[in-house]
């Protein structure tokens, strides 16, 4: 049976475009258009109707794309917005991305090349319909971090809280839980978010390279400064600067970090006089800071700057209940929608403690993928080390089938959100889940 086609609605205040793209969607079975010059007039029909794709214009009048784009999102939170913008006005889009739009396409364009970006957006919203169905709906889908965990979900609204502040923040967690998609939430919710937003792993620079990292030099002021250098700071000016592994810092370059959270100033490696730079600092590290400090690998004076605004990741083996969504999503990422999990390949997802947290499940779903190809993820296509874990576990103790369907469940129906989830995830329906459910005792 085919599928009813999808509902767009298209909004440019040019006639001739509008028409075009008229022209071009209508030969297009899959799309059902509603054409609109006046976008106020739009407005008024997304209140009316539910569409799936919204391909909205940036310069338009009354309302430009923006402010249309902020309505629609509120009114319609389900619908998927493309952009279409001038030349020269990316960074004008790239802002609207981070306020909800989910793409955007420069004019003049190739209709093939809008046919191809308004594919993805259906398959996007087709599969965030399933996950709505399901009952995985992401609780913060703004943020990048998926979770409906109570402590998580408690965090997140203290660093929008405190994202308009210009006070550094101090963010800990171990490796691979997600400490730089929570500085990109506080960013994201931040009057700096369409500044830039720079990046440096503080572990990863050998500390002879890191000062001229940071604060740049001036052509000349060592052996092989053969020309001028723009340092991170400088160049993050008006923005903010996320400094990973801060623990990692020689004590050097504490002290010159130092210097720019109290004075506001660089010194340029070369230069005789400081410079004024308005950065934001987020630090985020996987060591005990506080103790760091008491053996002295870490200044006083400048952690009790960094922990005014202190944020605290708990590990993935804290928020079980995660796990089904991130999965969900990784799955999707990797171009599955049908959460092609066997039972047992899902029990030791399920069961594993997750030593490298969110950046482990990812990268073993990556790699579950690529041995599974297009068919089923069986238990035989996960990495060695989840098997492994398993046997340790069940190591002397020898289950009967039933008995391990019936853990399986239980720990199902602790994680999931609801009965209609948990029979989504062990693929079963829920008259069956219900039979096995009085059949367990569960």
């Amino acid at each position: 049976m085919n599928e009813a086609p999808l509902k767009i609605i298209v909004v440019d205040d040019e006639e001739n475009i509008l028409q075009s793209l008229k022209m071009a969607l209508e030969s297009d079975t899959h799309f059902e258009g509603a054409y609109f010059s006046n976008p106020e007039k739009a407005l008024e029909s997304v209140i009316t109707t539910s569409y799936a794709l919204a391909l909205v214009d940036l310069k338009m009048r009354p309302l430009d794309g923006l402010e249309l784009l902020g309505k629609i999102r509120s009114l319609r939170p389900e619908t998927i917005v493309i952009l279409m913008t001038a030349r020269g006005s990316v960074a004008t889009a790239v802002r609207a991305i981070k306020s909800g739009a989910y793409d955007y396409i420069e004019k003049p364009f190739e209709f093939e090349r809008l046919n191809l970006l308004l594919e993805r957006a259906a398959a996007y919203h087709k599969a965030l319909s399933t996950l709505n169905r399901y009952g995985l709906k992401r609780e913060t889908p703004a943020s990048g971090i998926d979770t409906r965990n109570p402590a998580m979900l408690e965090l997140l609204k203290t660093a929008t809280h405190v994202a308009d502040s210009t006070l550094p923040v101090l963010i800990e967690g171990e490796s691979g839980v997600g400490k730089e998609l929570l500085a990109r939430h506080i960013v994201r919710n931040s009057p700096r978010h369409d500044k830039p937003f720079l990046t440096v792993n503080c572990a990863a620079i050998p500390e002879t390279l890191m000062e001229s990292e940071l604060f740049g030099h001036e052509k000349g002021a060592f052996t092989g400064a053969v020309r001028d250098r723009r340092g991170l700071f400088e160049e993050a000016d008006g923005g903010t600067l996320f400094l990973d592994e801060i623990g990692e810092m020689p004590l050097k370059l504490q002290a010159r970090l130092l210097r720019v959270l109290q004075e506001g100033e660089i010194q340029t490696i070369g230069r005789s006089r400081p410079q004024k730079v308005d950065v934001r600092i987020i630090a985020a590290t996987n060591v005990n800071i506080e103790q760091a400090v008491e053996e002295k690998l870490f200044r006083k004076d400048l952690f009790y700057r960094l922990d005014g605004l202190r944020l605290s990741l708990p590990p993935l083996r804290e928020r079980p209940g995660d796990i089904p969504l991130l999965i969900d999503r990784f799955l999707k990422a990797g171009g599955r929608e049908d959460f092609p999990l066997a039972t047992e390949a899902l029990h030791l997802l399920l069961n594993h403690s997750w030593p490298g947290n969110v950046r482990e499940l990812e990268n073993t779903i990556k790699h579950a993928l690529l041995m599974a190809g297009q068919g089923r993820i069986e238990a035989e296509h996960l990495p060695d080390r989840l098997r492994r874990e398993a046997g340790k576990e069940n190591h002397g103790e020898l289950l009967s089938l039933e008995a391990v369907e019936r853990e399986h469940i239980r720990k199902v129906l602790a994680l999931a959100a609801d009965y209609k989830q948990a029979a989504a995830i062990l693929g079963i329906n829920t008259a069956t889940l219900w039979r096995k459910r009085q059949r367990y005792g569960l």
